[in-house]
């Protein structure tokens, strides 16, 4: 079922949103963000490519930079690269993905 009211939170708020019959999107970014925690841990200094899909991408970046409402949904194009660093435990976004694809 379709709602305008949860598609409207989904665009504009997604940590009060939450997918029909699916987890919270605030607690995908947690996931998210936590897997990326795990794998600079685990890989200091070392370069890893991991694979995932573009609101899983949109969820980590709007996390990282503190990007609230709408503009958490920046472009991810497919095959798109976003890179990431793990220095000192701590997360950066050193380069946005591209493309023109918002949803």
């Amino acid at each position: 079922m379709r709602s305008p009211r949860r598609r409207l939170t989904y665009r504009t708020a997604p940590n009060r949103a939450a997918c029909p019959l699916g987890e919270r999107l605030s607690t995908a970014q947690d996931r998210m963000i936590g897997a990326l925690q795990v794998i600079g841990e685990r890989h200091p200094g070392e370069a890893v490519a991991a694979v995932t899909h573009a609101v899983m991408i949109r969820l980590a970046v709007a996390g990282l930079t503190k990007v609230d409402g709408e503009q958490w949904r920046i472009p991810v194009g497919r095959g798109s690269l976003t890179l990431m660093r793990v220095h000192d435990g701590r997360i950066q976004v050193a380069s946005f993905p591209t493309g023109d694809d918002v949803d």
